[in-house]
This record gives C-alpha cells, sequence and structure tokens, in this order.
C-alpha cells in the first residue's frame, strides 16, 4: 500500500496510474439491504461494501420512504445508493403486475413484482448518465431489466437462492388452486434462472448447491462464494468460556422450506 507521503513523491506516469478510475458497477437491487434482519440483506450489504472498496459502485434500490434509514447506513459504510422512490403497493397496481406477467410467459413471484415504473426510469438515468464497466444484479428478479442494459456490458449475477426450487417446494405445501399458480410460477422462474445463465458473464452462488444447478443450466463462470461471519463485529466480546458443555445461539430465521429442512 502506498502511504500519503509516499505518493507526493510519485512520477508524474506513476501518479497517473495511480489517479487511474476506478471500474464502475452499476448495482441494481429491488430492495435497500437494511437492517440486517434476513440472510439476503447480510450478504448484500456485506459484498456490496466490499465492492465499494475496491470500485466505483452506485447501488440502484427501490425505496418508499426519503427518511428510510438505509440510506445515511449504508453511506456511513462506503455505499453509495441511487434510491428508486416508490409509492407503496396497493392491489390494483399488483393485480396489473400479475396480469402483465402472465401475457408475457413471465413469473410475477420473486421475480416481476419488482419491475415497477421507478426502478425502470432510474436505471435509464443511470445508464444515460454513464455506461458502466460491470452490471451487477443482486438476486434474480433484476433480470426483469435486462431490455434496458447496453449489449456490450458483462452481467455479474449474485443469486442467493434457487427460486425455482423454492417455489416448488411451497407450491407443494399448498391447496388447490393455489398449487397449481405456484408450480407455473416455479416453471416460469427455471426459464428465467436459464435466460441469466446464458447472459450473466460471473454467477456467484451461496452454495453448491445452487452452482451445480445453475452449471447444469449452461452457466458459463458460475462461482461460489459462501457466506461467513463478520468476526471483528465480535471483538468486544469475551474469548472462551467458563463452562464445560458449550451453548450454541442461532441467529436467523426460518421461514423457506429449505432453511427448515437443513435443522
Amino acid at each position: 500500500m502506498t502511504s500519503a507521503s509516499e505518493t507526493t513523491n510519485l512520477s508524474p506516469s506513476a501518479k497517473a496510474t495511480s489517479d487511474k478510475a476506478k471500474p464502475d458497477v452499476l448495482v441494481i437491487t429491488s430492495e435497500l439491504p437494511w437492517p440486517l434482519n434476513t440472510g439476503g440483506h447480510i450478504r448484500s450489504f456485506h459484498v456490496l461494501k466490499s465492492l465499494s472498496q475496491q470500485f466505483d459502485v452506485r447501488v440502484i434500490a427501490g425505496v418508499e420512504m426519503a427518511d428510510d434509514p438505509g440510506l445515511p447506513a449504508l453511506g456511513r459504510n462506503g455505499v453509495r445508493v441511487v434510491p428508486a422512490f416508490q409509492s407503496k403497493r396497493n392491489p390494483l397496481a399488483e393485480f396489473g403486475r400479475v396480469a402483465r406477467a402472465l401475457v408475457r410467459e413471465e413469473p410475477y413471484v420473486m421475480f416481476n413484482r419488482h419491475n415497477r415504473p421507478a426502478m425502470r426510469q432510474t436505471i435509464r438515468q443511470q445508464l444515460a448518465e454513464k455506461t458502466p464497466d460491470v452490471i451487477y444484479l443482486d438476486h434474480l428478479d433484476p433480470l426483469a431489466f435486462r431490455g434496458l442494459f447496453p449489449r456490450n456490458v458483462p452481467i455479474v449475477s449474485d443469486l442467493h437462492n434457487v427460486y425455482s426450487t423454492l417455489a416448488k417446494r411451497v407450491a407443494s405445501e399448498r391447496k388447490f388452486p393455489s398449487n397449481l399458480y405456484l408450480h407455473n410460477e416455479a416453471r416460469l422462474l427455471g426459464y428465467m434462472e436459464k435466460q441469466v445463465a446464458a447472459a450473466a458473464s460471473v454467477i456467484t452462488t451461496v452454495s453448491d448447491m445452487e452452482q451445480g444447478h445453475l452449471q447444469k443450466l449452461g452457466g458459463r463462470a458460475v462461482r461460489l462464494v459462501p457466506n461467513g461471519v463478520d468476526c471483528a463485529a465480535f471483538n468486544q466480546y469475551p474469548i472462551g468460556r467458563n463452562h464445560e458443555r458449550p451453548t450454541l445461539l442461532y441467529l436467523g430465521a426460518l421461514f423457506l422450506a429449505t432453511e427448515r429442512e437443513s435443522c
């Protein structure tokens, strides 16, 4: 690492190299990864924080309130957010999104539910302002905006789950007629997973199960990036224990079938 004093002694050519602009990464995510109360939020937050230390990152995220506490929280951690201000959801607008998804043969669940006008407008504005070096899709649903992306810009997608598998499992637990609807949504989600496997230059996954699934779909470079632990966050706690039998504390939620089955 070059210190401030060393930088002042660099030759003009070396200074030009050190001052070279970082690659621009345009991140698209349906919601702010804040508060850190879900696995998806925690993973996205730490990935974006790390990326922002190495690249010039712009994060387009759906936001309902101008005073959303997530905006300053991410800013304090070096993550620059471009909010796409959206109105609160209402049944009529959601019905329209469901109908449009059916006409286009695309899933609404975990996909077109997040395809909202404010997001499309903000993506267009940011692309017009500056063409990024990379477009980063947080989860599968930002693929709904693929028609707006420049063709020559590579795509990186971080897929936290295989949505088609989740939808199938939930469908198997439901009764008629919702089970039929969810089975069809699972089929459509599977098609979108094939689409992202073909479109993305790199796909990152949480586990080897997701990695294998995307590789079978033809993903060119599917990388396993498992979740970890930010050990520095626990530095203030004492090390060791004063009793022989350890106590394990689980922090998280058991909302998904995959999580319940793993316990």
